[in-house]
């Protein structure tokens, strides 16, 4: 899973123009993603994007292209979501 996340993750920045050689996404994947797990807001909200700001800025990446990348990660990840809560509806009934 953490191999394909960080695929999804390298696409999505290449597609935004972000350049971030594949490995340090590799390393820098789980990382942030533990921030949605902090229990200071639902699901991290807030935190998360902070992190991949402050993670991204010493690539020399700007703040409004980290934001971006954060927010869609965040968009892919809810649809994903989605799709197992429908999942878990139907077997649940």
């Amino acid at each position: 899973g953490w191999f394909f996340a960080t695929l999804q993750w390298y696409f999505l920045s290449k597609a935004i123009g972000i350049d971030i050689p594949f490995f340090a996404i590799f390393l820098l994947h789980p990382l942030i993603t533990i921030l949605m797990f902090v229990p200071i807001s639902p699901a991290g909200l807030g935190l998360m994007e902070g992190g991949v700001i402050l993670v991204f800025s010493f690539f020399s990446i700007s703040s409004a292209a980290a934001m971006a990348f954060s927010v869609l990660v965040r968009i892919n990840i809810l649809f994903v979501d989605l799709i197992g809560l429908k999942t878990v509806m139907k077997a649940s009934k």
